[in-house]
């Protein structure tokens, strides 16, 4: 729960918790309670912008990784979408939000086994497509160029037509 809150962007609800000094069991429940709230709150966002970008986004058959816009929704749950995506499809993902700066958008990368995605990131920024990123082989944060978004999908959908991806299993 302490997650949800960052994820939420109200990590202060976290933090106060921590800080409490002399607070009674009331007090204390009392936060708990608002944590609980806030990550329901976290699973609902979450299940939204999973049905939103597969409103909008579903992949084609063609398709080596899935690149969707995270909606209306915040971007702290963009990790969690794209973890639920490439649950799914067993394909990467990359869900992006736009920001204040209208030229880049912020980006959460996860990876599917026995795929490095930082490889294919970087050459990705070397052309040019990203101007960063950071992370591990199967989880990364980046910037995108919004006008380089349909680059970089077609790219890595080209690097990738000859990775052999796992079958997706039946839930």
């Amino acid at each position: 729960m302490l997650n949800a809150c960052s994820r939420m962007g109200q990590i202060e609800k976290a933090c106060n918790l921590f800080f409490l000094e002399n607070a009674s069991e009331d007090e204390i429940y009392a936060y708990g309670q608002k944590m609980k709230k806030l990550n329901e709150k976290r699973k609902s966002e979450s299940k939204k912008a999973v049905q939103y970008i597969l409103n909008n986004y579903a992949p084609k058959s063609e398709d080596k990784i899935i690149v969707a816009e995270v909606g209306k929704s915040t971007f702290g749950i963009a990790g969690v979408v794209a973890a639920k995506l490439v649950e799914k499809f067993n394909l990467p993902v990359c869900i992006y939000k736009k920001v204040e700066d209208k030229n880049i958008v912020s980006a959460s990368v996860r990876s599917v086994e026995g795929l490095n995605i930082l490889d294919y990131l970087k050459i990705e920024k070397d052309k040019g497509n990203i101007q960063g990123f950071g992370g591990h082989d199967a989880a990364c944060g980046a910037q995108l160029f919004t006008d380089k978004i349909k680059n970089f999908q077609q790219d890595l959908n080209s690097m990738l037509a000859d990775f052999t991806f796992q079958k997706v299993r039946e839930n």
